[in-house]
């Protein structure tokens, strides 16, 4: 007998209201097998009768793990057994759909054994799919791994702490990576705008303003391109520190102009 004790839960995001049709006609093309039955995936107050008057949702529940299969048919038309793996697929269907983000997380356990079962997949209304689970066979950081992480945030002088608090009003996680980066080298941070521009007796709040400005001009010389997961991988426990609810930058949707807005 089966000692799986494992359960799945979603956030339930709004669709689309005229999407009503395609999502639901999306899952009847999956099967999600639970411990005791299927997962129930499915479309809820798609009458548009929720007590909010907010739109339709998407809901993810059940007892097993979080499983997208298709059924694998003979050739009488009878199911006689499932294929497995296309949980991103059926995700990357229902993007187009989403209005917002979609989490879906599972936890689990075999008679409370290691290795315990965790997973979150997120899929974003963009297309962007994410998948995490734990790690049960880790290494240990090298060296070589610790030299790319940046310095920690107690050993930032008074100066660039001042100034990445003010880029923190923006809520661009960007901006403070980009400074963190550049911080007293030769090429486009704040430091390096002041003294290119004679800011020395502005504010702190006009000499970032300023860096802010340029940035956003030439945003496409800047900031098209940069492999902002490298500068996560460095820099993103500093930035945590001043926007500990923004998600990293390589998983943001990044408008076309690039502003800041405060």
């Amino acid at each position: 007998m089966a000692t799986l004790q494992a359960t799945t839960a979603s956030n339930c995001p709004r669709i689309d209201p005229d999407s009503i049709d395609s999502v639901e006609a999306i899952i009847s093309d999956y099967q999600f097998p639970g411990i005791l039955r299927d997962l129930m995936v499915e479309v809820r107050d798609a009458d548009g009768s929720d007590e909010d008057g907010s739109n339709p949702r998407l809901a993810i529940r059940g007892s097993g793990a979080f499983d997208a299969t298709k059924p694998i048919e003979n050739a009488d038309g009878d199911v006689i057994d499932s294929d497995h793996g296309h949980t991103k697929e059926f995700l990357e269907r229902l993007t187009p759909h989403l209005e917002e983000y979609l989490v879906v997380e599972t936890v689990g356990h075999e008679k409370c054994r290691f290795p315990l079962l965790a997973s979150q997949w997120v899929a974003w209304p963009d297309g962007t799919i994410e998948s995490i689970s734990f790690d049960h066979n880790p290494t240990r950081p090298t060296q070589e791994d610790d030299s790319r992480r940046g310095p920690p945030l107690h050993s930032l002088s008074e100066q660039t702490c001042s100034h990445l608090s003010e880029l923190a009003t923006y809520g661009d996680r960007r901006y403070l990576l980009w400074e963190l980066a550049a911080d007293q080298r030769t090429f486009c941070g704040v430091e390096f705008l002041v003294d290119e521009l004679g800011l020395e007796d502005a504010s702190i709040s006009e000499q970032v303003e300023q860096f802010v400005d340029h940035l956003q001009t030439h945003s496409e010389a800047y900031l098209e391109g940069v492999n902002w997961a490298a500068l996560e991988a460095t820099w993103g426990h500093i930035v945590d520190a001043y926007l500990p609810d923004e998600s990293p930058v390589h998983h943001q949707v990044v408008s076309e102009s690039h502003g800041g807005g405060r």
